[in-house]
């Protein structure tokens, strides 16, 4: 199953090797790399990167730890990416040719497909729902696909910002792509993308979870201005940079915002497999997975667990549970970055809730549940959330729609830390004061 000729002529140019690292490219390798160490499940995992072109981000994954197979199906980017692995200190498990409609994979054996580039060259519906269909097949239960598209008002948005519309060829075009997402160059015209299909958000999202995956998105990944002439040139690495990526992380998942954005992602995850018929060992395999570990909140009116002696006076040592939504976890992340973003919000609730200090951590049981811990020194008169502070609301907005209701209490056994520190923990937690 060829790709069209004047796609592969258009790659063949040798457009796409540092495409990434200038212009708008640069912002969306920024932030493709920003999503992707969210979402992705952490290293080791196996990584099948489907149309991923010269190897930009699958070189970056391995150089994280990933085990990485490369496919795609222009020639030129293969041999491209294979020389670059082969200069790496982390080279790719391989780079072959492929096409993304048949991958050469066995089935459940991968545990992320990368698909940042080929929904948006199968311009057929059938074509796409094909790939997304086999990137379902190769995935192991709980993997994830990672569908990228082009937003439908791209070419309008670059179009307008670049003075693209002084030619009436160019100005049909975008017209064309806007009433029916296929986007060509009939004439050819150099320095004009080839032909592709855009996506409006929403269908985006109906494709993904037509192959049968759990959805989490669609996400913007360079937002609204991603072909701002001087965006490149803040992304320095500083403190610019750090303050574009918050302001687009901000506004990522908008709904009024998202198709304004030129590339969109949503995750797609393999739903975990429930038990197959008797005797298969496929079927054994799947109970082995199913997510089987109880959650068992505290009711709300349960008394307190009592305080080992290592705890102070008038302090509350807490490490609590709970289960995150199936479905929910990349968004777990997305919580965990919005409290980061605003740090110094949260550090000024801490006075009022006696809160000494505070951690959360992710896990995931051998089931395939994920879980978070919340570990805290409180104060045994703290406020605990006030929803009327608007990162307390926020914290407790996702909250709602990250985790199961309640939370599990361990049960506190021993508290250890040197006495200057123990000193100061409990100042704060008694008093709110340093």
């Amino acid at each position: 199953m060829p790709i069209e000729d004047e796609i592969r002529d258009y790659y063949d140019q040798g457009r796409e090797a540092g495409r990434l690292s200038e212009g708008p490219g640069l912002l969306e390798r920024v932030r493709t790399q920003e999503l992707l160490g969210r979402l992705l499940p952490p290293a080791p995992a196996v990584v099948l990167d489907v149309g991923g072109g010269p190897g930009a981000y699958a070189l970056w994954l391995a150089e994280r730890g990933y085990t990485v197979d490369l496919l795609d199906p222009v020639p030129r980017h293969v041999e491209e990416a294979s020389a670059a692995s082969a200069s790496s200190a982390t080279p790719l498990r391989s780079a072959t040719l492929g096409d993304a409609r048949d991958l050469p994979v066995a089935d459940a054996s991968v545990d992320v497909v990368l698909m940042l580039g080929p929904l948006y060259h199968l311009t057929e519906p059938d074509d796409r729902a094909l790939a997304l269909r086999e990137a379902r097949r190769v995935l192991r239960p709980g993997g994830v696909v990672v569908a990228v598209g082009i937003s439908r008002f791209a070419s309008t948005l670059d179009a307008i910002g670049a003075s693209h519309l002084e030619s009436e060829e160019f100005a049909e075009i975008v017209a064309a792509d806007v009433a029916t997402g296929r986007h060509l160059n009939p004439a050819n015209v150099r320095g004009w993308f080839t032909t592709a299909y855009f996506h409006r958000p929403e269908e985006l999202t109906a494709e993904v979870a037509a192959a049968g995956l759990d959805v989490d998105g669609p996400i913007a990944i360079e937002g609204p201005s991603g072909s701002a002439p001087t965006m490149a040139d803040l992304l320095d690495g500083g403190a610019a940079q750090r303050r574009v990526l918050e302001a687009i992380r901000r506004i990522e998942r908008e709904p009024t915002l998202i198709g304004a954005s030129a590339h969109l992602m949503v995750l797609g995850r393999a739903p975990v497999a429930g038990p197959g018929p008797a005797g298969d060992q496929a079927g054994t395999d799947a109970v082995d997975r199913q997510a089987n570990t109880p959650f068992r909140p505290d009711p709300p009116d349960a008394p307190p667990h009592p305080m080992p002696a290592t705890v102070p006076d008038g302090l509350r040592l807490e490490l609590s549970r709970a289960r995150i939504l199936p479905g929910k976890e990349a968004e777990l992340g997305i919580w965990m970055q919005m409290l980061t973003d605003r740090y110094a919000e949260c550090q000024a609730t801490l006075p009022a809730e006696r809160a000494a200090f505070e951690a959360t951590f992710k896990h995931t049981e051998a089931d395939g549940s994920v879980w978070m811990y919340h570990l805290a020194l409180l104060g045994t008169d703290g406020s605990g959330l006030d929803t009327s502070n608007p990162v307390d609301a926020a914290h407790e907005a996702f909250a709602r729609r990250v985790k199961e209701r309640g939370w599990e209490e361990l049960t506190p056994m021993f508290l250890l830390a040197p006495a200057p520190i123990l000193d100061a923990l409990t100042r704060f937690g008694r008093t709110g004061q340093a």
